[in-house]
């Protein structure tokens, strides 16, 4: 993105960014699989 000044706040961000995304996915997933039976 630019200069690189020892910035690792940006990859924690980008780290935590990506857990959660992954969580999420893994979440709907786990959801479509049992069927959503109390929906």
């Amino acid at each position: 993105m630019g200069l690189n000044n020892n910035n690792n706040i940006g990859s924690v961000v980008i780290k935590i960014s990506l857990a959660l995304l992954v969580v999420f996915i893994v979440i709907c997933a786990v959801q479509l699989l049992i069927g959503l039976p109390a929906g």
